[in-house]
């Protein structure tokens, strides 16, 4: 990741100062609006052995990734399945 080519703009740190604040936007936006927040990056961490690089999963993050998302949904699929 040190040697992505960043531009003078941009590095490791303003990167992630961006992310998070999209992340908060994307939380208020939803708050606002009674809509479902999935904490995918809360719960799937950082690290080699889910990524790639900066944003790309490997086999094993995308699997964790897929579990959280059907641990969120869960729930509401089955109770929607049942009322059928």
């Amino acid at each position: 990741m040190n040697t992505m080519l960043w531009g003078r703009l941009m590095n490791m740190a303003s990167y992630l100062r961006l992310l998070d604040r999209y992340n908060t936007r994307v939380r208020a936006f939803c708050a606002e609006r009674g809509l479902r927040v999935i904490p995918v990056a809360e719960s799937l961490g950082g690290g080699t052995e889910s990524f790639t690089d900066i944003c790309h999963l490997r086999p094993r993050g995308i699997e964790r990734k897929a579990r959280i998302v059907f641990d969120a949904l869960r729930e509401t699929v089955e109770k929607k399945l049942a009322a059928k």
